[in-house]
């Protein structure tokens, strides 16, 4: 015997005396199917603890963010466009973003809704860039289908410079379907995708041929922060309206095909739409 059993064998003989001496089975009387547990220092083990009450969630739980393409973004929830989707969350649903993408502007109608001044400066920056051969090719190579949403403000010094490059990249591949929103006229939309706690622009929502969203790139490239750092980081700052240099516009541009190469290979490499084009 382990040192240390001698007790608990005590305990086990004096339970035992205990039922055995009892009235009832003295007379041979059966005994009820629920007698009473022996006396709490005559067990062998103490009874377990009673479960604690659970303390409920200090917050709702739609109010954690669901979705964070980028670093430093902040989402809410926006309501769902069709009662067939149910979710706690709703965010950026496949109906929802479908809805957006079906409200978008093409390029010349969303020029339409600009001040003879704004159009002027879309079309300056666009005339001012081409895609080269090798951006040609690469674009001509695309072989799934990106609906692309911008979310834009035509008054916004940002879009002036970026929106027409995104134009430009559109231009260069069947497969990008690309369309306009102004950020005012969409709130719902932009309130879901605020950045640093701000509605910037442009932000660019991709989604695949069905809707579904796959990413989420805006406000600027790593090509214009650089350049605005420059200038406002500098020694000295540029007067409003100056001219963009042609090779920082290109430098942009390169940054914004980087981005649709990318989304471009997800969507070729995805394993739903590889089995749903048998390829």
């Amino acid at each position: 015997m382990c040192k240390g059993e001698s007790g608990n064998v005590e305990k086990i003989i004096e339970v035992f005396s205990v039922c055995r001496d009892s009235p009832d089975t003295a007379r041979g009387v059966d005994a009820p199917q629920q007698s009473s547990p022996p006396p709490a220092e005559l067990r062998l083990f103490p009874d377990p603890p009673s479960p604690q009450p659970r303390v409920p969630f200090p917050f709702d739980a739609c109010a954690i963010l669901t979705l964070r393409p980028l670093t430093g973004m902040t989402m809410t929830s926006a309501p769902s466009t069709s009662s067939s989707t149910s979710t706690p969350c709703p965010g950026l649903t496949r109906d929802f973003l479908a809805a957006k993408f079906e409200a978008g502007l093409s390029w010349d109608d969303y020029l339409a809704t600009g001040k003879p001044a704004q159009q002027e400066s879309w079309k300056s920056i666009y005339n001012q860039v081409a895609l080269s051969d090798s951006q040609r090719k690469l674009l001509a190579d695309f072989s799934r289908e990106m609906h692309v949403i911008c979310l834009s403000g035509i008054w916004c010094g940002d879009c002036v410079q970026q929106g027409p490059l995104l134009q430009r990249i559109a231009e260069g591949s069947e497969c990008i379907n690309l369309v306009w929103l102004d950020r005012d006229q969409h709130k719902d939309l932009s309130d879901i995708i605020q950045i640093n706690q701000g509605a910037r622009v442009p932000t660019v929502v991709f989604l695949a041929e069905d809707d579904e969203f796959i990413g989420l790139y805006g406000d600027r490239t790593l090509t214009r922060y650089r350049a605005i750092a420059d200038s406002q980081l500098g020694p000295s700052c540029p007067l409003p309206g100056a001219p963009v240099p042609t090779d920082q516009l290109l430098a942009t541009l390169q940054d914004w095909l980087d981005e649709f190469e990318r989304l471009q290979l997800l969507l070729r490499l995805s394993p739903r739409l590889r089995q749903k084009h048998g390829d």
